[in-house]
């Protein structure tokens, strides 16, 4: 089905123009009302010029924006794909960071395991330790009880006398 043309009446300017076009027309008046705008704001700023001249400078500031905006789209294009590959970027550091976070808990699992095995047989010996030396008697020692303080004490002298025990 083909788009039906529509005529519109704007103004741009001074002069009145019939405009067609399969567009809304909606659309059109306000493409012809920022036309008009541009022309304006040049024969404010410029009230000398013909109006061709007018017309013509506006022209030149239209495709200077429109330009401008074409550059500026790019620029957003083209940080739109650094940004996408810095997505997928830090995804795969992400994965990567997951994946170490995992092996560095598995390891932490495995030495928290091994830890507890080694309390549990130093607690195992521990008992049997003590348990062998609640078994052994204590040695009786052999001391008078009327000997005096003063028989009991050795001197330096007295321990180089004799050689030292052996184990």
């Amino acid at each position: 089905m083909r788009d039906e043309v529509k005529k519109i009446q704007v103004r741009i300017g001074s002069m009145v123009y019939q405009l067609s076009a399969t567009e809304d027309p909606n659309y059109i008046q306000e493409i012809a009302s920022i036309a008009d705008e541009l022309i304006t704001k040049i024969a404010r700023r410029y009230p000398h010029m013909n109006s061709t001249s007018t017309q013509v400078l506006a022209l030149v500031n239209a495709v200077d924006a429109m330009r401008q905006a074409r550059a500026d789209l790019q620029q957003a294009i083209m940080a739109k794909d650094n940004a996408v590959q810095n997505e997928i970027e830090l995804k795969a550091e992400l994965a990567r960071l997951r994946e170490q976070f995992w092996e560095l808990k598995k390891d932490l699992l495995y030495y928290k395991n091994l830890c507890d095995i080694h309390e549990q047989r130093l607690a195992e010996l521990t008992s049997a330790q003590e348990n062998k030396i609640r078994q052994v008697r204590p040695r009786k020692t052999m001391i008078a009880k009327d000997h005096s303080l003063a028989e009991r004490q050795t001197s330096i002298e007295d321990l180089k006398k004799y050689p030292p025990e052996k184990d």
